[in-house]
């Protein structure tokens, strides 16, 4: 399933037109989930394109290149993103495990990402932790 899932998301990206692309980089010093995948602490590269179809495809990568995991953004509160001040916003449970729940790019848009099911008292008990992101250096 998730072969058939890469496959379909790559073949998204072939035919889709990509408006904009964005390679951020965030050094993250704590473990956390996204899109039901857990992730170590680690510097990671958030590359985002946007397609013609919608949210941007993203995909996280290790400092070694690999590509962690792939997935599609919706489009969150356009007021809540200012240009120039990118950063991956998680949601963290007391006790410390963090899902990465939005990401704000250079040009101030700001995506959702997938989040699990809580109820409104897991809700009620999070916190918000921003990691800031730089812009990636060319090759």
């Amino acid at each position: 399933m998730a072969l058939k899932n890469a496959l379909l998301v790559a073949g998204l990206m072939t035919i889709s037109t990509s408006a904009f692309a964005e390679t951020l980089v965030a050094n993250i010093d704590f473990p956390f989930r996204a899109v039901g995948k857990t992730y170590p602490a680690a510097k990671y590269e958030v590359k985002i394109a946007s397609t013609n179809g919608g949210g941007p495809i993203m995909t996280l990568s290790n400092g070694a290149g690999k590509v962690n995991h792939m997935f599609i953004a919706i489009p969150g509160d356009t007021n809540s993103g200012k240009a120039g001040q990118p950063q991956l916003v998680f949601a963290c449970e007391p006790g410390g495990a963090c899902t990465l729940a939005q990401v704000h790019t250079v040009m101030g848009s700001h995506w959702q990402v997938r989040q699990p099911k809580l109820t409104p008292a897991e809700l009620e008990r999070l916190a918000k932790v921003t990691v800031p992101l730089q812009v990636a250096k060319a090759n």
